[in-house]
C-alpha cells in the first residue's frame, strides 16, 4: 500500500494513499481491537489496520478519546479521558 496519511476526527477516519481516499464515519465503525502491532477497526464491511507506528503519544491519546467518546463500549482493553483535536499522521504504512 505505500504511504498512507490518516485524519482523525469527530466526523470519523479518512485515510488517503495511492489508490485514493477512504471515508469512514463512526457510525460504520462496529469495534476496535487493540492488538499486538496495530489497532484493528472493525467496520459494518470490513475492517481497517491502523498500525500503532503511526501514531505518535499525544495522537494516540487522542485516538483513544475518540473511541470512548463516539463508540463506547467497543473499544478493547482500553478506557481513554476524552478529548477534542484533529489526529494527521503520515507515516509509512
Amino acid at each position: 500500500m505505500g504511504d498512507c496519511t490518516f485524519e482523525i476526527d469527530e466526523y470519523g477516519i479518512r485515510r488517503t494513499s495511492k489508490t485514493g481516499l477512504k471515508t469512514i464515519e463512526w457510525e460504520n465503525i462496529r469495534h476496535v481491537q487493540k492488538l499486538s502491532s496495530a489497532y484493528l477497526i472493525e467496520l459494518n464491511e470490513g475492517s481497517l489496520p491502523i498500525p500503532y507506528r503511526c501514531f505518535n503519544a499525544e495522537e494516540q491519546d487522542l485516538f483513544s478519546s475518540y473511541i470512548a467518546s463516539e463508540k463506547p463500549n467497543k473499544f478493547e482493553n482500553e478506557n481513554a479521558a476524552s478529548g477534542t483535536g484533529v489526529v494527521k499522521t503520515r507515516r509509512p504504512f
